[in-house]
């Protein structure tokens, strides 16, 4: 198979036509590029005949400068010259030279495949320390509220509110009448919305230098260890531990692995490191925003099971076991790996 001549990459690889003095502008921007665009058109014409083999590497090297030329020149006529022959023309090779020579992105169920099989789990490796130091840090909270629960008995009205902790007093729980007030579908989309703006608001906290997602993981662990306290003092732990642990498990783990997304993102801005800046916070961030958006979906599905499982009156090891058993899912998903 013959193999068209490259075209030179350099600046002015087609010699322009001579022009007559007096001739319009709109005229020499023609005669200008006019035999540039038709080599253009011409080798764009045979790759979309032949595909990228009619072309050796030189030519396409070639080719795709010229393109660029055409694309300034496109430019310049949307400016100076709208609505001419010309721009109409420049218009047709520039998009034809997009579509032939920009990179084409993968279908989407590969890039799907290949997020979960390799992107998620890198990114959730890459995270370890930033999700150690989230984790304790939630951990140290909860411990933190639990003394502060213990010592005070009107500490659970902070997150509960005063009419809540006077219901606990009377030995009522919140939990008792979820699903006969709200219907288990509503329920659930409400919980798993919410639950994902606690996450995402975890992860863009980073942007803080870190200090929102640590806000994040303060509130939720000051929370829980101060109503498990209440719970203790008013007799009602054994039906907090009746709803809460099929969806809590794993709700509380993805909370503190969106903030170590977040505490990602903040060393890339804020860590001294011997490389640029400039490279390091992109890295920090595309790692980040992998690991933040692989915990969403793990929220829907807690959300149905808060709506419509928890609720239930199953017994305590039932209850637990559905709670581990998510989590040991999650930590599958996270070791998976595409082979290279």
């Amino acid at each position: 198979m013959t193999v068209a001549e490259p075209l030179p990459a350099e600046p002015a690889s087609v010699e322009p036509l001579p022009v007559e003095p007096g001739t319009s502008t709109y005229a020499r921007f023609v005669v200008a590029g006019e035999r540039e665009w038709d080599e253009v058109e011409r080798r764009l014409g045979t790759m979309a005949k032949r595909g990228p083999a009619g072309l050796d590497h030189a030519a396409l090297d070639g080719l795709a400068a010229a393109h660029r030329r055409v694309v300034a020149d496109f430019a310049w006529a949307r400016t100076a010259f709208p609505g001419t022959p010309a721009e109409a023309r420049l218009r047709r090779i520039a998009f034809a030279g997009h579509q032939l020579l920009a990179a084409r992105d993968a279908p989407l169920g590969e890039r799907a495949r290949a997020y979960v099989l390799d992107t998620f789990p890198r990114a959730f490796a890459d995270t370890a320390p930033e999700r150690a130091v989230a984790l304790a840090v939630m951990v140290g909270a909860g411990l933190l509220g639990l003394v502060l629960g213990t010592l005070d008995e009107g500490a659970a009205a902070w997150f509960l509110g005063e009419d809540q902790l006077a219901g606990m007093r009377r030995g009522d729980m919140w939990t008792d009448h979820l699903t006969s007030v709200t219907p288990g579908g509503t329920l659930s989309g409400f919980i798993a919305r919410n639950n994902m703006t606690v996450a995402l608001v975890a992860w863009i906290g980073g942007i803080a230098g870190g200090l929102g997602s640590l806000y994040v993981l303060v509130l939720n662990g000051l929370m829980l260890g101060v109503i498990v306290a209440a719970c203790v003092r008013f007799g009602t732990l054994d039906r907090l531990l009746a709803f809460v642990p099929a969806h809590g498990l794993l709700e509380l783990y993805l909370i503190s692995v969106a903030a170590g997304a977040g505490l990602k993102l903040a060393s890339g801005l804020v860590v001294a490191s011997p490389r640029p800046r400039a490279i390091t916070a992109p890295e920090a961030a595309r790692a980040s925003l992998a690991l933040a958006t692989g915990t969403l979906p793990w929220f829907l599905l807690l959300g149905a099971i808060e709506g419509f499982v928890s609720p239930l009156d199953l017994p305590l090891i039932l209850d637990v076991g559905i709670g581990a058993a998510l989590l040991l899912l999650f930590f599958g998903a996270t070791r998976l790996r595409r082979a290279s």
